[in-house]
């Protein structure tokens, strides 16, 4: 569980950097 988390929020900071239209692709696959 934890370790999700942090992979989590390892792709979240990553996305952060990208697109918003990539961060949209990667929320729903993601999410």
């Amino acid at each position: 569980m934890l370790l999700k988390k942090q992979k989590l929020k390892k792709i979240g900071e990553k996305l952060l950097k990208e697109p918003k239209s990539e961060l949209r692709a990667a929320l729903r696959f993601y999410g």
